[in-house]
Formats: structure tokens, sequence, C-alpha cells
């Protein structure tokens, strides 16, 4: 039990990075027009 609740929170923080480089470089994309 343990190990899925470190998992699931290790996912979550690798979501939650991925989705805040996401939004950082569409970002810089639509400066850059």
């Amino acid at each position: 039990m343990d190990t899925m609740h470190y998992l699931f929170l290790e996912g979550c923080s690798v979501l939650i990075n991925y989705w805040k480089f996401l939004s950082l470089s569409q970002s810089v994309s639509l400066c850059s027009l």
C-alpha cells in the first residue's frame, strides 16, 4: 500500500512538472510570434 501511494505521488509530481513545462513552452512560442 505504501508503494502504491509513493508511486501515485511520484506520478502526480511528474504530471505537474510536465504540465508546467508545456504551458511554459506554449507561452514562449506565443511571445515569439
